[in-house]
């Protein structure tokens, strides 16, 4: 495909093919809604949320019983995949959920795993850092891998590493020593934990539970806390190779599985010279001209949650008959329950 750029009208096929990478499945009617209009006036359409559905905390997640409370969010969930106007935010909430990976199997609070659910779609196509402090200091990311315990003296390194090789920079970008200093700066950022009665998950931080001392990270000798580490990966030392990271993540989420160096690092480029605004790096991703082309267009395959919504919005069978759980748990996917951090 000749390399046209933002202005080039979009047929019958562009369109389905921009409307199956940032929703679940398009309608004749919703595809021919953006036939003959730009690609940028496209993307712009898609990417506008300001008509997305309120979401309030559903009842369902208050269940008594855990495995019921899973059940029925799933079934939410894929609700809003399946009827929401503005899919890219659901399709969005669904990348961060991945990225930012929790299971119930182990937090086992339903509400905290909402309540993270939330965070990830409110903030899906805004500032990077804020995203990635609130996700840090959610109830089901400190169970989840293990900051919850986390004291002075006793450090545990699962959340430090982690936060470095999934969440921000990848593999390669950080030492032993990081995840060291890295794990001493998130120190005492915990949950309230067992109160007598129950197991509170809710975030606090406890000053005498932190290590106060200086610690070496990224070369950087000062008294780390842990917000601040996230604050130096975003805006300072590792900012070129988070940028990298999360540009190669989203490219790879909407387009193809092997985006060049060249690619990444333009990506990257805008990415930081927006700020680390999500919505700048998806808008620069959706209109590049390779992820039009050949070699993106038939390049994914939809994962069981993409598939299932698909379906449903297809045969307009009401998830509530659906059985959403038991048929996705077969194909290796349940929502709020990844494999493991990986996602």
């Amino acid at each position: 495909m000749a390399a046209l750029g933002p202005d080039t009208v979009l047929d019958f096929a562009d369109a389905a093919h921009l409307l199956r990478r940032v929703g679940f499945g398009p309608t004749r009617a919703e595809i021919n809604a953006l036939v003959g209009m730009t690609r940028a006036q496209a993307v712009d359409t898609v990417m506008d949320l300001s008509g997305a559905p309120p979401a309030p905390r559903p009842g369902v997640v208050n269940h008594e019983n855990q495995w019921w409370a899973h059940t029925y969010t799933i079934d939410w969930w894929v609700e809003r995949m399946v009827t929401s106007p503005t899919p890219l935010q659901e399709k969005m909430t669904l990348f961060w959920h991945d990225h930012f990976a929790c299971g119930q199997d182990k937090v086992f609070d339903m509400p905290a795993m909402w309540e993270q659910n939330q965070i990830f779609r409110s903030r899906c196509l805004g500032d990077f850092h804020d995203l990635c402090q609130a996700a840090s200091v959610s109830s089901a990311m400190l169970v989840y891998i293990d900051n919850e315990s986390n004291v002075a003296g006793a450090e545990q390194e699962n959340f430090a590493r982690e936060l470095m090789e999934l969440h921000t920079i990848g593999v390669g970008n950080f030492s032993e020593s990081d995840v060291v200093a890295m794990a001493r700066a998130w120190t005492g950022h915990n949950t309230i934990g067992w109160t007598g009665t129950r197991w509170d998950t809710t975030y606090r931080f406890y000053p005498e539970r932190h290590d106060n001392g200086n610690k070496t990270l990224f070369g950087i000798r000062r008294n780390w806390d842990g917000p601040d580490t996230i604050t130096e990966i975003c805006h300072g030392a590792k900012q070129q190779a988070m940028a990298r990271f999360i540009a190669r993540k989203l490219w790879v989420w909407f387009a193809n599985a092997s985006p060049s160096t060249t690619l990444v690092n333009q990506l990257a480029n805008t990415f930081i010279a927006a700020d680390l605004d999500i919505a700048a790096l998806v808008r620069s991703v959706l209109l590049r001209d390779e992820f039009w082309g050949p070699a993106s267009r038939w390049a994914l395959v939809k994962n069981p949650a993409e598939y299932m919504a698909d379906f449903l919005r297809r045969t307009g069978l009401p998830v509530a008959d659906a059985a959403v759980r038991w048929h996705m748990a077969p194909m290796g996917m349940t929502l709020f329950d990844p494999p493991n951090v990986a996602g």
